[in-house]
């Protein structure tokens, strides 16, 4: 599918991010979806916004296995959850989701959108070395407080690495499956270690060796163990 970006298309893809991972919120425009379609549906260069939400939509849901209901099934479900999510987790997944998207349309490689981060995390004004750890960012009050204080890439750019290197590991539908369980009537503290084999703390303590690593020079062949390379995601 060809694709020319209009200067809305990245907001439309954000939003569609941000519904996928359970983290919309008023004021919206209502649309119906349409997923019954067999291809996605084809955009010329200038598509309405409900042309263009559908293609995003249907790419979510057949292209990435997302759970992606009508978007008022999606507040029910949003205000019915038990807990919620980390916040680090749904921001790094709502841009995780964009990057994916942007690439299946064609816009932007996955690729090329994580590099992005990376450079922007290397050249942060806030060394990595004082990016708050993953558990700092667990609630949306700590996570807008750091955003004000240490910037996008301490924040943003971190829990999209975070998630990056999760899916990387354990695939979008252990991820997908991990989110899911907060509609369930059930501790979410459990929700971690039901889904994924490794425990939540050594999780974030290995990411941050990986994040602190991305800025360390390669060592000559024989010297050592080489620096974490930028997380990458083929799933």
């Amino acid at each position: 599918m060809e694709a020319r970006m209009s200067g809305r298309w990245p907001i439309v893809v954000a939003m569609l991010a941000a519904v996928a991972c359970s983290s919309a919120a008023a004021p919206y425009r209502e649309y119906e979806i349409r997923f019954d379609a067999p291809a996605p549906p084809s955009l010329d260069q200038n598509p309405s916004d409900s042309e263009l939400i559908d293609a995003i939509a249907w790419l979510m849901r057949h292209r990435l296995d997302l759970p992606f209901p009508a978007d008022i099934k999606a507040y029910v479900y949003v205000n019915e959850a038990t807990g919620r999510p980390a916040q680090w987790i749904l921001e790094g997944h709502a841009d995780w989701v964009k990057f994916k998207v942007l690439d299946l349309l064609g816009y932007q490689p996955y690729a090329e959108s994580r590099n992005t981060v990376v450079r922007a995390v290397l050249g942060s004004t806030t060394p990595i070395k004082f990016f708050p750890d993953l558990q700092a960012l667990a609630s949306s009050a700590a996570w807008t407080q750091s955003m004000n204080r240490l910037g996008s890439p301490a924040t943003y750019g971190q829990a999209f690495l975070a998630v990056d290197w999760l899916v990387e590991q354990y695939g979008s539908a252990k991820l997908t499956e991990f989110l899911e369980r907060f509609a369930l009537d059930a501790d979410p503290r459990a929700h971690w270690g039901t889904v994924f084999p490794i425990p939540y703390r050594q999780f974030r303590d290995d990411f941050r060796a990986r994040l602190d690593g991305l800025g360390r020079p390669t060592p000559p062949a024989g010297t050592g163990s080489p620096p974490a390379s930028p997380p990458s995601s083929s799933r």
